[in-house]
Parts: C-alpha cells; sequence; structure tokens
C-alpha cells in the first residue's frame, strides 16, 4: 500500500520557530518510546506513525533513557513504516 500524506496536514496545528536558527518544528510531538514498540503490532503502528503525519506531527522522539538497543530498533521501526 502506498501512503499518501493528507494535504492539508500543515493547517492542523500550530508550529514553532526555533530561536533564530530558522527551524520550525511542530507545537506537538510524538513520543515513540510510549506509544510504539514490541507490544505493538506493526500495521497498529505504522497507523499511528502515518496518522501523526497526517495531522502535522513529524517530530518523532525516541529518548535514550531507554537504552541504546530500543532507540535503534525504534528508528528501524520508523524507517520501515514510512518505506512501505
Amino acid at each position: 500500500m502506498v501512503y499518501a500524506a493528507d494535504e492539508q496536514r500543515y493547517e492542523k496545528i500550530p508550529y514553532r520557530r526555533v530561536s533564530d536558527s530558522g527551524l520550525i518544528l511542530p507545537a506537538v510531538s510524538f513520543g515513540l518510546w510510549r506509544n510504539l514498540g514490541d507490544q505493538m503490532p506493526l500495521e497498529n503502528s505504522r497507523k499511528v506513525i502515518l496518522s501523526a503525519f497526517d495531522n502535522g506531527i513529524f517530530l518523532l522522539i525516541m529518548h535514550r533513557i531507554m537504552g541504546l538497543v530500543m532507540v535503534q530498533r525504534k528508528k528501524l521501526l520508523v524507517q520501515f513504516i514510512v518505506k512501505i
């Protein structure tokens, strides 16, 4: 299945400029360490991440507190889902 992002995704939530860097990020981020992983089937993870994208959330947080192995697994999960 080919993913087509919602055309209106950047109009759904506010965005903030980060200092004077020029970087603009969504006011809301998505914490993968609590929402995805081994306890959730891959298809559910895919739906959740793509729904976040469709709603303008593209800042995915993979906190180091869960350990480097878990961070690497989450990064691979996101890369796999985005390529689907």
